[in-house]
């Protein structure tokens, strides 16, 4: 912008110059044409001043006169040469100049030939038209000049009208780009200072660091000698840093580890660049007093202002190895806990696998028994003796039941999972079409979405739908209009897919939600609904084997809704199956 303006004051500057040349030229024209008419006049004073007087002073006055008019107008002529209305005035004037001097020399001649009363009385009247035309056609070329000069006056101060705005406008934008750069050059100024002291607070703060760090830090030039250390490396090592920095890194090694170590060094690569330690390993090290340290050494290599160095950081051991120590003892304790753990847990579902098998017998015979009796006494029993008799007979049943559920129980848990594709869609169906609906008070509205094929076992997981619609069923059978919708979606993560079965039924207060999966919890009396308190807990070990969850949710008095989830990968139910226990004869 700046070289714009230049360019332009410049070439107002020149245009200035020009105008104010032709400004001069036209002043010059106009003054010559004034001394034309000035020595015209004179020519035509001094000769009548010659012919009443007869002085030859005034003769040569109008010579002189004649002469500097013929001048006067060459000059006029030379002047205006490139303008074709003047230089036609002048090519009119010059043969009236001529013509006028003719005349009045020709008086002057008369006037020395005959006497001063002849040449007075000759007749004027030709001289005087002829100057009058002169006067006229010099004030026409002075007219037409003086148009000239307004005009190119005029130009003159448009052009330093001009040539002092670009002035004042580039002095401005001179001033305001001195003020932009006085700007910039102060919040660069400002920047720097900041960076400086932000440079100086992050030195101060890695010298804090490197002070503060809670491993031993080592800096070693290529020759493997400590270049510096900061506190945690002293205190590790027991050495102050004046004992240290200079001498070669071997002297924090064991004697017994020196020689291989800087076996090691002496092939570093050849770019003048030699770690002093290994890059990253277990290292034994040496304090100053003789005794060793466990130590974990880790190199960086660093570029700075002297050349290439190594930071090594040392990391004390001890307590990680007495740690690591104690783990490895942890885990061994915990690893012989843990088969005690599952031998006594394989001895306890053996045992009561047995008791509960050992027990249908008896079970069997109390109940076939107290029919039996029944039937013998045909009718003679009082009423006392026959409800003897039929709680007898319901109470061996029940416990028939509750034997057949633990027996289910303790397979679930024993029987090792035979992973197949299940079809969870014919599954359910064949569930459906083994219910008993005689309980059923009116029919049931089923909603079922469409299910995967998922890995697993397809008897274990056909407890688990069992177990679960009959329960939805059973809960849902005092509602006059009984409905439950079952559904599957896929889970968040996308590695597994939720099952629920949601019922309107009594449901239940979600206070007691942990109750439910347990063994023999009931939050109903069996006078209400019928049950063992088993199903539940069968559903949770059956998902759980494969690797899936169980949950609920419920609302007392509106229903409730159940949910397990199973993994869509056979990796993943395979991955938490435990060895399988043998199974108790």
């Amino acid at each position: 912008m700046l070289l714009l303006i230049g360019a332009l004051t410049w070439w107002n500057a020149a245009r200035l110059v020009d105008t104010f040349r032709w400004v001069e030229h036209t002043q010059e024209v106009i003054g010559d044409l004034n001394e034309t008419l000035v020595e015209v006049l004179n020519m035509q004073v001094g000769a009548r001043n010659y012919l009443l007087l007869g002085d030859e002073t005034y003769l040569e006055a109008y010579r002189h006169a004649a002469a500097e008019s013929r001048r006067r107008a060459a000059i006029v002529r030379q002047l205006t040469a490139d303008q074709p209305a003047q230089r036609a005035r002048i090519d009119a004037l010059d043969p009236l100049l001529a013509e006028a001097a003719v005349r009045l020399q020709a008086r002057i001649d008369l006037r020395q030939a005959q006497g001063v009363s002849t040449a007075t009385e000759a007749k004027t009247s030709r001289s005087h038209d002829i100057i009058v035309r002169i006067r006229q056609t010099i004030g026409e070329m002075r007219r037409h000049e003086e148009q000239l000069l307004a005009q190119r006056s005029a130009a003159v101060v448009h052009a330093l009208e001009l040539t002092m705005a670009c002035v004042v406008l580039g002095g401005a934008l001179a001033i305001g780009l001195v003020t932009v750069a006085g700007i910039l050059i102060g919040r660069d100024f400002r920047l720097r200072r900041e960076a400086e002291s932000k440079l100086e607070r992050n030195r101060a703060m890695f010298e804090s660091l490197f002070e503060n760090a809670a491993d031993g830090l080592i800096v070693v030039s290529p020759a493997g000698s400590i270049v510096r250390l900061n506190r945690t490396a002293e205190r590790l090592f027991g050495h102050t840093r004046s004992a240290l920095i200079g001498h070669p890194v071997e002297a924090l090694l064991p004697e017994a580890f020196r020689a291989a170590h800087a076996a090691k060094n002496e092939d570093a690569p050849a770019d003048g660049f030699a770690p002093a330690l290994d890059e990253r390993m277990d290292y034994v090290a040496r304090r100053a007093d003789g005794s060793t340290l466990p130590v974990e050494i880790m190199l960086s290599p660093l570029e700075t202002d002297d050349g290439r160095v190594t930071l090594a950081t040392v990391r004390d051991l001890t307590r990680r190895r007495a740690a690591e120590q104690k783990i490895t003892q942890l885990n061994a304790d915990l690893q012989r806990q843990n088969g005690q753990l599952t031998a006594a847990v394989a001895e306890l579902e053996a045992f009561s696998y047995s008791v509960s098998h050992d027990l249908r017998a008896p079970l069997r015979h109390i109940d076939g028994f107290s029919a039996l009796l029944g039937q013998h006494l045909n009718g003679n029993a009082d009423e006392t003796s026959t409800r003897y008799l039929d709680t007898i007979g319901h109470a061996a049943q029940r416990m028939g039941r509750l034997i057949d559920d633990l027996l289910a129980f303790s397979r679930a848990g024993r029987t090792p999972v035979k992973l197949e594709p299940v079809a969870h869609d014919h599954l359910l169906a064949t569930v459906i079409r083994e219910l008993n609906l005689s309980g059923s008070t009116a029919p049931i509205a089923w909603q079922i979405a469409p299910l995967p094929t998922l890995p697993g076992d397809p008897a274990l997981l056909h407890q688990v739908w069992s177990n679960l619609v009959e329960n939805a069923v059973k809960y849902s059978s005092k509602n006059p209009a009984p409905r439950i919708e079952i559904g599957a979606q896929l889970g968040p993560d996308g590695t597994e897919w939720i099952f629920f079965v949601r019922d309107n039924g009594v449901g239940f207060d979600m206070r007691h939600v942990d109750k439910l999966f347990g063994v023999f919890q009931r939050l109903h009396a069996m006078s209400e609904f019928p049950g063992t308190g088993i199903g539940l807990a069968n559903v949770r070990r059956i998902v759980t084997r494969h690797g899936g969850r169980t949950w609920a949710e419920g609302v007392k008095g509106t229903g409730a809704t159940f949910y397990f989830s199973l993994p869509r990968d056979a990796a993943a139910v395979a991955a938490v199956q435990p060895p399988a226990p043998a199974v108790a004869s």
